[in-house]
């Protein structure tokens, strides 16, 4: 028997479940406790779904002081978590309604720590790379007018 178990934990808002490696020995209650940090779902209100490889509902899982191995878990199997709170994180987040602050743009141009202003005040932070190598070259190309002159000098005298 391997040293530890990799599981796949998924969450109702979980778009990939996350893949944690845990100790074949600890009780479903150990698991629920080191889920708790990772789903923001309380153990007391987690629910747990077991799934094969495949994705298929095996069993729930409702023995807290079984081991994980006794609960029928195994490497690569998934264990979707569900919240049985009615006012858990994932219901207020899904009924949460905040409205979205706007500011007027003349309000927005009155401001003083704004960062229009700044890009405005610091134009050489903010140039491209293309226009940084035009300057360069068009740098380079006075300095080389420059020496030609300087040679022209010294070939008169």
């Amino acid at each position: 028997m391997s040293e530890t178990i990799l599981i796949k934990i998924s969450t109702p808002t979980s778009r990939i479940p996350i893949e944690k490696r845990y100790n074949p020995e600890f009780s479903l209650k150990q698991l629920k406790d080191r889920l708790y940090p990772l789903t923001g779902i309380e153990p007391k209100n987690m629910v747990l779904i077991l799934k094969n490889e495949k994705g298929e509902t095996i069993q729930k899982l409702e023995n807290e002081t079984l081991s994980l191995t006794d609960s029928g878990i195994k490497d690569n199997y998934e264990i979707e978590i569900q919240d049985s709170d009615p006012n858990g994180i994932y219901e207020q987040l899904q009924n949460e309604k905040v409205e979205k602050y706007v500011m007027s743009k003349e309000e927005y141009d009155k401001r003083e720590d704004s960062f229009k202003k700044y890009r405005l005040e610091n134009p050489q932070l903010f140039k491209s790379k293309k226009v940084k190598n035009q300057e360069k070259e068009k740098e380079n190309e006075k300095d080389k007018e420059k020496e030609n002159d300087k040679d022209k000098e010294i070939d008169e005298i």
